[in-house]
């Protein structure tokens, strides 16, 4: 640089001067740095020879393939592998512990077959054609070092053998499961959803055992993609238990082959053997009966009824669900298939763990409860919506303004008119929105009647004509009270009035109407007369009826 100046000063100063001859006075040179420099690039070249050809070696025996990968699909790549050497020689297959979930060696030769036929591949396959390496697992086990005493040892590798010159189809599948997911993982969550990973490269090497050193590398570019979701399934289940379903499944509706094809289609486009070999392959595929279910939630069991005598199947699930509100997302995966190579269906199912609320009463009474409703940041047009308006009814009905921050107490009136467990749910949602705010889930206890009197009544069987009787009621109260009457049976029992008034000590009669059935048969019919106000039951009376 500093010579370069010079040359540069040397010719200004001869053209200000009017000189055609420039004389420039180089700097003195420096031959002993600049051997010291050559000697420096010398011993680089030296030092990364090696790396360099070795790079360049790997380069050249490298082959790339990419795969779109899709959820709980089976991709298959089948990798040339030849044997350069002049002796017959056994080779490993190595791709990482962390990618065993994923990737693997196909070693039956029937699901090779079978997903070759899959994926278009014709051609025959080998069977026994690989073997493990203990001994090299056990070797790497051993010289782990320190570091790596505590840990376990990794997997043998599969080991095929090639003799001289031969070149041989490796069979390598790829399966993608889903992000296993956790319950803890999905706190603070909006969306329950997991994103799709993001890209990465597997590295398959094939190493001689003789050499150790690798003769082929296959480098695999997975992409990954949104599956397709057949069924979106959403459920409500009390905090802190265990959720059990039944989801039942019909078999599949039979799909056109290309064997049942018209003739004159057939003379259009007929069909190659490897794409008839395709298509029968996937009609077999969505046409035979379900055989796995996968789920990626961790913690959540799942397994296939098979309904005896019949083609329907139920899929069981058993999730454990968490603190309210909490919700968990998985995705299910059916095959029909035993080698679960592509799945029939995807089902992306959601639990919400919501609060539970108890409630407990007799049939043809009523029982209150109250459950606490918070306002949220901002003033908001709500509405309540029952599963079961006939069992629980809920106050206030109509819509109402729910302000932020505020504690509303709603309403719960129980009415059963049947004895046993059921359960109701209570949503709460925003009319403007058109979203849910809040979730209860309703346990009722029905439980059967106190009977305060038993009765014994014939009733003749007149060619169809209805029969009345009447009962008499005391007003145990010394003031006036309003009454109404119900029934258990009402295909058998009718009333004249539902609705009566009964001065305060006095009796009035009640007026029963029985619906004819065939002579010799008896039923039993429970009457319930309740205060209109409360719906406290007053009085039970057991009436046997004897049809003569």
């Amino acid at each position: 640089l500093k010579r370069k100046l010079d040359r540069m000063e040397a010719v200004r100063k001869s053209l200000k001067s009017g000189s055609s001859t420039v004389h420039i006075q180089s700097a003195p040179v420096d031959f002993q740095l600049q051997k010291q420099q050559l000697h420096i690039v010398q011993q680089y070249k030296a030092r990364i020879k090696h790396q360099t050809i070795e790079q360049r070696h790997t380069e050249s025996i490298t082959s790339h393939h990419s795969l779109h990968v899709t959820m709980g699909t089976c991709h298959l790549v089948e990798f040339q592998l030849y044997n350069p050497f002049a002796v017959p020689t056994m080779f490993d297959i190595e791709f990482g512990e962390e990618h065993s979930d994923e990737l693997k060696v196909v070693m039956d030769s029937k699901e090779w077959m079978h997903l070759r036929e899959l994926h278009g591949i014709s051609g025959a396959v080998e069977e026994n054609m690989f073997a493990s390496a203990p001994h090299v697992a056990g070797h790497r086990a051993n010289s782990g070092g320190a570091r790596d005493r505590g840990a376990l040892p990794e997997s043998p590798p599969q080991q095929v053998f090639l003799r001289n010159q031969e070149t041989l189809g490796i069979p390598l599948k790829y399966q993608w499961m889903g992000v296993e997911r956790s319950m803890t993982s999905l706190m603070g969550q909006r969306d329950g959803r997991a994103p799709l990973p993001a890209s990465k490269t597997i590295k398959v090497s094939f190493s001689s055992e003789s050499t150790r050193s690798p003769t082929a590398v296959l480098l695999l570019h997975i992409d990954y993609r949104p599956p397709v979701i057949h069924q979106t399934l959403t459920f409500n289940h009390s905090e802190n238990s265990v959720m059990k379903r039944c989801i039942r499944t019909l078999p599949p509706a039979p799909t056109p082959t290309i064997a049942g094809r018209s003739k004159w289609a057939m003379k259009q486009q007929p069909p190659s053997s490897a794409v008839a070999a395709v298509a029968s392959s996937h009609a077999s595929i969505a046409s035979g009966p379900l055989t796995h279910v996968h789920c990626n939630m961790a913690g959540v069991v799942c397994h296939i009824l098979d309904d005896v005598g019949s083609s329907v199947q139920d899929v069981y699930l058993k999730v454990p669900c968490g603190d309210a509100p909490s919700f968990q997302h998985m995705t299910i995966l059916l095959y029909r298939d035993k080698y679960m190579s592509s799945p029939a269906e995807r089902w992306a199912c959601t639990v919400h763990s919501v609060q539970r609320v108890d409630m407990s009463g007799q049939i043809y009474q009523s029982s209150t409860a109250a459950v606490v409703l918070r306002g949220s940041n901002v003033t908001r047009n709500v509405q309540c919506h029952v599963s079961k308006p006939r069992l629980l009814e809920v106050w206030p009905s109509n819509s109402f303004a729910l302000a932020a921050h505020a504690i509303n107490e709603l309403q719960l009136t129980l009415k059963p008119t049947t004895v046993g467990m059921t359960t109701a749910e209570l949503n709460v949602v925003d009319v403007d929105q058109q979203e849910t705010i809040g979730t209860w889930t309703i346990h009722c206890n029905c439980q059967p009647p106190t009977i305060t009197k038993v009765t014994k009544i014939s009733v003749p069987s007149t060619g169809g004509k209805h029969c009345n009787k009447k009962v008499h009621f005391k007003n145990s109260y010394s003031t006036a009270k309003r009454y109404s009457v119900a029934t258990s049976r009402r295909d058998l029992l009718q009333f004249k009035q539902t609705q009566f008034e009964v001065e305060g000590g006095s009796s009035q009669g009640l007026q029963l109407v029985f619906v004819p059935q065939v002579a010799g048969s008896t039923a039993e019919v429970l009457v319930f007369i309740n205060l209109t106000d409360g719906g406290s039951n007053e009085e039970c009376l057991s009436i046997n009826v004897n049809y003569t």
